[in-house]
């Protein structure tokens, strides 16, 4: 139990005026003397077992989409608070050099440094990147890095070029609002609705980079931009602790409080207007030529997410008048869609099977397409045990397997699909009302985060993540998608491959 000395009044006020309240903060503190609970993998998902082809009739899937992109059900949700500052680590780390800011020098640490290697390839290469400071090839390395660092070195990921056309560049946010539009517009107004989770100190550069681009973009491709912007709750923070777990201040005294991770999120996605929404990473997407083909899989997707949702929806209304009879027909629906059986304790007697099978359908649905894993950093698909041993669907992050596990560690290195977020979401129950998204949360599955702020290494209490634990109680569906619909850009380099290059 913390100490009870431990906060001074003043403390107690910016609990306040975060909305977080004492409590909340001693089950943080005693979070980080734990070590959490791993996950159980029982299997990694592969194709047959876990992961699922497309239904052999995709007209009918678009059919579906089309439907409810007309009725105007759709929207997309991006989370785009990340910074740049991992995409610019390379140059940060060069600019820090001085020895090496002459390319012969450069040339010659590449040799035995990775770091060295990959900012050659930056330099060398940099008239293929989208960058709005390239010059003429006239400036000195020093010079170029000194102006890509001040130019972008503040800008969330979000606001960074990623592909250039002609004379012009497009950023990571233009880039998602236009591929938006293969896949949210429909019917006679074409209006795509489209939510971005923004840093709170970067709404105001969304905001203005909204205003400049909404105009030209609506004329270009003949469409009715509808974009909000919302912030993470700061009730939702985290109180951070130093290695001895003690409370961290910044200089004039106060607690420090960070985002608690993605899965915090989940309180914006509660509050979207649409009921079947895509979610996707800002930093996953492709120039405008590869545009349809990334629709056509988020049609399908949502066409097939759709169909899951209907049935379920004429199941409960069915059930709903008692009908013994529909009860062994959606048991076998949950079973052969969602995977999951009825536990043990339920029984066989029909009253039981009811109750189950009508509580197992009325709840969230997601359909997550999933690729072969590459050698992507990450999460992926698993059939996993929990707690009250049931075996479901999930797809599961590194940092919550334990890997000191031997037998845990070669399920998880046997995996063959990543999870590239790509995700529809259907978020209404069969009377047309919003779930309450937080009922299916697994809180279990919190985890501690190490980082750095000020040069000190901090330690973060994180929520359940968004598309782990804070949907672990979601009706769920893994699909296979191609590899290439999923091309993320976590550093300058990745702007440099084949697939960026528009």
């Amino acid at each position: 139990m913390p100490d009870a000395h431990l906060f001074s009044p003043r403390d107690l006020e910016d609990f306040s005026s975060l909305g977080v309240t004492l409590s909340q903060v001693e089950s943080q503190l005693e979070a980080y003397a734990e070590t959490g609970r791993p996950a159980e993998l029982v299997r990694p998902c592969r194709p047959g077992d876990g992961i699922q082809s497309l239904p052999p009739e995709p007209d009918a899937l678009e059919e579906l989409w089309a439907t409810a992109a007309s009725e105007g059900r759709l929207a997309k949700f991006v989370p785009a608070s990340g910074a740049a500052s991992r995409m610019l680590a390379g140059l940060r780390w060069l600019a820090a050099r001085p020895a090496l800011l002459e390319p012969e020098a450069l040339r010659e640490a590449s040799a035995t440094e990775a770091r060295a290697a990959d900012a050659l390839r930056l330099w060398e290469a940099r008239d293929r990147l989208p960058l709005a400071t390239v010059g003429d090839g006239g400036e000195s390395l020093a010079s170029w890095i000194e102006e890509v660092l001040a130019e972008y070195g503040s800008k969330p990921k979000g606001l960074l070029p990623f592909h250039r056309y002609g004379g012009t560049s497009r950023t990571a946010f233009e880039e998602q609002l236009v591929e938006g539009t293969r896949y949210l517009a429909a019917g006679a107004s074409r209006t795509c609705a489209l939510h971005f989770t923004v840093a709170a100190d970067q709404l105001e550069r969304f905001s203005a980079a909204y205003d400049a681009c909404r105009g030209p973009l609506e004329e270009e491709l003949g469409v009715r931009l509808d974009v909000e912007f919302s912030t993470q709750g700061r009730a939702t923070d985290s109180l951070a602790v130093d290695d001895d777990l003690r409370p961290v201040r910044s200089s004039d005294g106060r607690l420090l409080f960070r985002p608690s991770g993605h899965g915090a999120l989940l309180r914006n996605l509660s509050a979207m207007n649409g009921d079947v929404v895509f979610i996707k990473n800002i930093d996953n997407v492709l120039p405008q030529s590869r545009h349809e083909e990334v629709g056509r899989w988020k049609r399908l997707l949502a066409g097939l997410a759709l169909r899951l949702e209907g049935r379920a929806t004429r199941l409960l209304n069915r059930l709903a008048a008692d009908d013994p009879d529909e009860v062994e027909g959606a048991v076998r629906f949950v079973e052969e869609a969602f995977g999951v059986r009825p536990p043990l304790s339920v029984g066989s007697a029909v009253e039981d099977l009811a109750s189950w099978v009508r509580q197992r359908l009325d709840r969230p649905l997601r359909v997550c397409g999933m690729v072969r894993n590459e050698g992507q950093p990450g999460g992926g698909p698993f059939w996993i045990r929990d707690r009250e041993g049931r075996v479901t669907l999930q797809i599961v992050e590194r940092g919550q397997v334990d890997h000191e596990d031997g037998a845990q560690e070669a399920i998880w290195t046997s995996s063959t699909h990543f999870n590239p977020v790509d995700i529809v979401c259907c978020l209404l129950d069969r009377k047309g009302r919003p779930h309450d998204l937080e009922r299916f949360v697994d809180p279990s599955t919190w985890f501690v985060a190490r980082k750095e702020w000020a040069g000190q290494p901090i330690r973060l209490f994180e929520r359940p993540g968004l598309w782990n634990g804070a949907m672990a109680g979601w009706n769920t569906v893994f699909v296979e998608v191609p590899a290439s619909t999923f091309a993320p850009v976590k550093s300058l380099l990745d702007l440099l491959s084949t697939a960026h290059q528009s």
